[in-house]
């Protein structure tokens, strides 16, 4: 769920972390694949159960980042938002959340 070789659902209660990242692999075809979509609301699900937020990365598409939302991911990372930046375009990026927001 987070990524290759971190697989086990039994993750979240042995280890101290409050996030759950969903590997980019999965989040690149919910909009397609029934099965990829499943897979994604199940684990936003299960992280929810003990108190844990998600991410989700390679999130590329406005469509991806609602079907998302509607899961109840509260966070997103991608292309979708933003190209990689340097450093110091960052805090003028934030001085205009808005624009950081597909489709606002």
């Amino acid at each position: 769920m987070a990524g290759p070789g971190c697989s086990s659902p039994s993750y979240p209660r042995r280890y101290p972390f409050a996030t759950l990242k969903i590997d980019r692999s999965l989040v690149g075809d919910i909009t397609l694949d029934p099965g990829d979509r499943e897979l994604v609301n199940a684990a936003i699900a299960m992280a929810h159960g003990p108190g844990l937020s998600v991410t989700a990365e390679g999130v590329e598409m406005a469509k991806q980042l609602a079907q998302l939302a509607e899961y109840g991911c509260e966070f997103a990372q991608g292309y979708v938002f933003s190209k990689p930046v340097a450093p110091e375009e960052t805090a003028a990026m934030l001085e205009r959340p808005q624009d950081l927001i597909p489709g606002a």
